[in-house]
């Protein structure tokens, strides 16, 4: 960020000279500044008013709260640097104003990225002009050498400090700067064959997103695959958003209380067979699974369709275009139907509403992959109990193979399909993670996730009253989308962002949670994709801003929903079930020695629990009923003494 900065700064020093020499080194060559954006560009900023958006942008509440930030000390410093410049040379800055500047971001190298900026500098200007601020330039304190690439010049501003150099070169009414040479090399070599300014998927873009806001945002998903990388892991979902979508145009506003926004369009690539495709071919749908959602939820990703039958049509018809991928589908389709003796469209697709949720959750003592769920919103709750209930029976007839068991807990019954990728079958890979499932029916939604500890937890947030629902601060950031569309994404940065813990590198969490409250000031981010028509997404990203301090503070994970006085004493290590068949659920410490085990009926603790020290020694006897502690535990420290006694009768402790 702070090398961005730097490079904005000699930018603007750079326009000064460059509108001198423009007139007497190209006087005839005029370009647009998108003309020569290197194909491989994964995002492009463009601003017509570069002086006015950077007044902006350093005026408001969100650029403020994070000058305050240790992090953004050195940052702020270069920042200050530019907006300097501009308040010491308001004469300069007002003839460099209304200029179009482009900056793209481009990966180089295997995990490495920078940044490329294009100044449209239009027409020469006056040699008195140059005589007159040149030397005002701020360039002290740089080296500078040049070198020929096919008939340019690009110069070299070597920094005598650090050692950073930034590249520089004019191409007709173009000026160009980057830390990187390739770039430049690479949008000299667009110049007579561009690609982005000629796709027609990106002018199409283009073209729908108007000149307004502070600046105009593009996506070019083709490389957010590689773009991706240089933070993370690969991941199967970046990859095919890579393969499906085009690009995204928007439009970008900030309002007085920090509230950002982007609102334009998005195209999807007609040669591949998508979910896109698919539901952009099937309407609308509703948003409604935050009735049932949990607020310490931190991701929650919904499809949505105004009938989701349509859509399964349309999905086996845009698959078409795949014939492998089509057989192989219809094959795995025909075989489960036949395994089973049931009909999918008929005992599973038809019962399912408007909308099909992706929901990862602040965990409660489970692993970070296993707090994962997926809803379905019922357009007749009756009619996908009974078919479900009629497929889990022709499961039962398949026992010898597949087995499904069901609990009564807390009022809801969890039952579980033990049929191994039954939902990617028929919906793809956007359900792999739905491996063998456990499901449950709360009013209109039917729940599914791989462990049934996940489910338990579901319901007791919604027997407490604590969805999203019933949060006023998330209902006021979703009054600000449309209440139907095709495709929704919200995160909940400050609950993200204890998730991230568990997938991130040691060295990159501590990074993370140094600079916590500069992350977590945009408490809730949200995307979202409405069918506009036949080709186009109308898109919508928002994020909120807060800088009360409140708020930013570090928040510890949820502890368990307490119901009633059952809940399991702090001097007991939870016990995740995760497997409905099993009679006996065990833990070890790294060393291989034991840590905990405990009897299971039904997925439920029953009878025998034992906790062990480190050391071996015993720490915890007791018993299980219904997953409630029952009669005498005993407790016991490193040495074998015993510490404390508690009688318990169905969860309750009784006092003496």
């Amino acid at each position: 960020m702070k090398k961005f900065l730097l490079l904005v700064i000699f930018v603007a020093s750079m326009i000064i000279a460059g509108y001198a020499l423009l007139g007497y080194l190209y006087p005839n060559q005029n370009y647009g500044a998108l003309q020569l954006l290197p194909k491989n560009a994964v995002y492009i900023v463009e601003t017509d008013e570069p002086i006015e958006t950077w007044r902006k942008i350093s005026n408001s509440k969100i650029w403020h709260h994070l000058r305050k930030q240790p992090y953004f000390a050195e940052l702020t410093e270069s920042a200050n640097s530019l907006s300097q410049l501009i308040e010491t040379n308001p004469e300069l800055f007002n003839l460099l104003g209304s200029r179009t500047i482009v900056s793209s971001a481009h990966v180089y190298l295997p995990k490495e990225y920078d940044f490329l900026h294009i100044v449209d500098l239009e027409s020469a200007a006056k040699l008195q002009f140059l005589q007159n601020y040149l030397t005002h330039l701020p360039v002290k304190g740089y080296t500078i050498t040049q070198k020929d690439y096919k008939d340019f010049k690009i110069s070299a501003f070597t920094n005598k400090k650090d050692g950073s150099v930034i590249y520089v070169t004019f191409v007709g009414n173009l000026l160009l700067c980057s830390f990187q040479s390739s770039l430049i090399e690479s949008a000299i070599d667009e110049k007579n064959e561009p690609t982005i300014a000629k796709d027609e998927a990106f002018i199409d873009i283009s073209e729908k997103v108007h000149q307004a806001g502070l600046f105009r945002l593009y996506l070019h998903y083709a490389y957010l695959d590689n773009f991706y990388l240089c933070y993370a892991q690969e991941n199967e979902y970046i990859n095919k958003l890579s393969e499906q979508l085009q690009y995204t145009g928007a439009n970008f506003t900030v309002d007085d209380e920090g509230t950002m926004t982007l609102r334009g369009f998005t195209n999807i690539n007609d040669s591949v067979g998508s979910f896109f495709k698919a539901l952009l071919l099937s309407g609308r749908g509703q948003l409604a699974a935050h009735n049932v959602i949990p607020q310490r939820t931190a991701f929650y990703f919904s499809l949505n369709c105004n009938n989701f039958g349509k859509f399964y049509e349309n999905l086996e018809t845009v698959l078409k275009d795949n014939f492998k991928e089509w057989d192989e589908y219809k094959y795995n389709i025909q075989k489960t139907e036949q395994f089973l003796g049931i009909n999918l469209q008929k005992n599973f697709i038809d019962w399912i509403g408007q909308e099909i949720s992706f929901v990862q959750t602040q965990p409660k003592g489970l692993g970070q992959d296993n707090e994962f769920a997926v809803i379905f919103k019922a357009k007749d709750i009756e009619q996908a109990k009974e078919n479900l209930q009629f497929i889990s029976n022709q499961i039962r007839k398949k026992a010898v193979v597949v087995k499904i068991k069901e609990v009564d807990y807390n009022g809801y019954k969890i039952n579980y399909l033990a049929v191994k990728g039954f939902f990617k079958l028929f919906l793809g890979s956007f359900f792999e993670k739905l491996d063998k499932p456990y499901f449950t029916i709360i009013d209109d939604y039917v729940i599914f996730s791989n462990h049934p500890q996940t489910l338990k937890n579901l319901i007791n947030d919604y027997v407490a009253g604590s969805t999203l629902a019933k949060d006023s601060e998330f209902e006021e950031f979703l009054g600000q989308f449309k209440s139907a569309s095709n495709v929704f994404v919200y995160a909940k940065t400050p609950t993200l962002h204890n998730n991230m813990r568990s997938l991130v590198a040691a060295d990159t969490w501590q990074q993370m949670n140094k600079n916590r409250q500069y992350i977590t000031c945009f408490r809730h981010i949200g995307m979202q994709l409405s069918s506009d028509d036949d080709e186009h997404f109308a898109t919508q990203i928002t994020s909120s801003f807060t800088d009360d301090p409140t708020k930013l503070q570090i928040v510890p994970p949820v502890p368990l929903v307490v119901l009633d006085s059952t809940a399991e004493s702090s001097e007991v290590e939870e016990v995740v079930i995760d497997d409905l068949d099993a009679d006996e659920k065990t833990e070890n410490y790294p060393d291989g020695k034991q840590k905990m085990r405990v009897k299971i009926r039904n997925g439920m603790k029953n009878g025998t629990y034992r906790e062990y020290h480190p050391n071996g020694e015993l720490k915890v006897k007791g018993e299980y009923e219904d997953d409630q502690k029952d009669g005498t535990w005993k407790f016991y420290d490193e040495n074998g003494k015993l510490t404390a006694k508690k009688k318990y009768k169905k969860g309750k402790e009784i006092k003496d």
